[in-house]
């Protein structure tokens, strides 16, 4: 395989391909006061929170800019970025937690974050590449971590 495939295949596997976001999955070892250990980590690690809610047990941040500039459109010439808001969701019934992000691209010019929406021109994503993938597992990563170090 000459030089040029190889920086080809490199490419394609090192940003990964578009696919429906995947959530990171985790065993709870703390029981009921994981929703409160949880919203505390995120706001360690420089993420608002939107809402904790104690009773449906899910704690949702402000959604972010990750930077990650999207320029294969042709709605807008000057592109977007893609913006991520996760989720955390407690399971009593198999005392799991299931960490995802909703993605969408956004103009990021004078883009506005409130804690329900990004006030901007912006599109749904119905996939994610791989870049924000990792995203996602790296904080279920470090949520895991924070709760088997007790907070």
């Amino acid at each position: 395989m000459n030089v040029t495939r190889w920086i080809l295949l490199a490419a394609v596997v090192g940003t990964g391909c578009a696919h429906p976001p995947q959530p990171y999955v985790f065993n709870n070892p703390k029981g009921g006061d994981a929703v409160m250990v949880v919203a505390k980590s995120l706001l360690r690690q420089g993420h608002k929170l939107a809402f904790v809610d104690r009773k449906n047990a899910e704690v949702v941040t402000y959604w972010e800019d990750t930077r990650y500039r999207f320029r294969e459109t042709d709605d807008y010439w000057d592109g977007t970025n893609i913006f991520l808001r996760y989720h955390v969701q407690f399971r009593d019934q198999d005392n799991q937690i299931r960490v995802t992000a909703d993605a969408q691209r956004c103009v990021p010019t004078q883009a506005e974050i409130t804690s329900t929406e990004v006030i901007s021109t912006c599109y749904k994503m119905d996939f994610v590449f791989g870049t924000q993938q990792r995203k996602v597992d790296q904080l279920g990563k470090n949520l895991a971590a924070a709760l088997a170090a007790g907070g």
